[in-house]
């Protein structure tokens, strides 16, 4: 993901940060050991000047202050679950699913929640929906798109994020 003029990658323990000020050169100019107590890091996006980090123990929230050196400020806990994350204005939507026999795990609920992230330091559970089998998600503005596994694409209005379970305006099988 790029924001403030930097490229950041994430792997299950090592967020890199790149430069790019001169594109045809970025520099790496960190290199964090993020331990997301013995969750492994699967996806990352951003928020204002914070980064969100989905892992299959929770999402986390770092501070972006800094480009070069990004910090830990807050986390949202959950089972263990595979957890992509997209974010809007003061929410946070994370997809969990389980999964035999892989990280996922194998006994979680596969579900929707929408998390508040207006303090970025203390995230909180506002509303939670089952869903079939999430394996990802993403939101251009209003709309949020879930891949519910085998139920196929589900669209829905997130206007109100707390109602955001109760409001979808497309289902394709």
């Amino acid at each position: 993901v790029v924001q403030n003029e930097h490229l950041y990658i994430v792997s299950p323990r090592i967020l890199r940060s790149y430069n790019l000020s001169d594109c045809s050169s970025p520099a790496l100019t960190s290199e964090v050991n993020v331990d997301f107590n013995g969750g492994d890091a699967e996806m990352i996006s951003t928020i204002n000047d914070a980064l969100l980090v989905g892992t299959n123990n929770g999402m986390y929230i770092l501070s972006n202050e800094t480009p070069s050196n990004p910090q830990i400020i807050g986390q949202y806990a959950h089972a263990t679950a595979c957890d992509p994350v997209m974010a809007s204005g003061d929410f946070a939507y994370v997809t969990l699913r389980d999964g035999e026999g892989n990280t996922c795990g194998n006994s979680f609920t596969n579900e929707l929640d929408v998390v508040s992230i207006a303090n970025m330091r203390t995230p909180f559970l506002v509303a939670n929906y089952s869903m079939t089998n999430p394996h990802g998600l993403s939101l251009d503005q209003d709309l949020l798109f879930i891949a519910d596994g085998t139920a196929g694409l589900r669209v829905i209005d997130a206007k109100n994020p707390a109602e955001v379970g109760k409001n979808e305006l497309a289902h394709m099988t």
